[in-house]
């Protein structure tokens, strides 16, 4: 799998988007930690940080780091799905600052990545509010996907 993407720019030149690669994960580890404990809530569930750290250096997910002003802000993991006749670009976790205004620029430079991968899709898995910040005036043809805990059998 690729492990290199383009840059992404504000027109400013002060905020990128970035895809860290496995190794240089490593190296930064303990600075991305406040940002992946801002948004706990949506990984907790599933995963805990050491699953997460394994994920990305064994390239099952990828590692995006929002920087601004020479300073990591927020992050992004995103993940490629293989199906028999498809794969989907899957973002599971996005948290930190100043990643939500104008998210749709940042979040492009991962879609563009995901399309060199072979993706023809992708999917965000969040809540509702996503819809909200993604809107356009030519907005796409957006499909749901529903997520409940099954709980215990009675």
């Amino acid at each position: 799998m690729d492990t290199t993407a383009e840059v992404g720019y504000s027109l400013d030149k002060k905020e990128m988007v970035v895809l860290i690669s496995p190794e240089e994960c490593k190296n930064i580890w303990h600075q991305l930690l406040p940002l992946f404990i801002k948004g706990e809530v949506s990984w907790v569930p599933f995963m805990d940080l050491s699953d997460i750290k394994k994920a990305i250096i064994k390239e099952q997910f990828q590692l995006w780091v929002l920087i601004i002003k020479e300073e990591y802000k927020a992050v992004l993991l995103t993940e490629i799905a293989e199906y028999p006749r498809a794969k989907i670009l899957r973002f599971i976790h996005v948290s930190g600052e100043g990643i939500f205004q104008g998210l749709s620029e940042k979040i492009q430079v991962c879609i563009d990545w995901g399309r060199r991968q072979g993706a023809t899709a992708y999917q965000i898995y969040g809540s509702r509010a996503w819809l909200k910040l993604l809107s356009t005036n030519n907005e796409p043809d957006y499909k749901v996907v529903f997520y409940k805990e099954i709980g215990e059998a009675l």
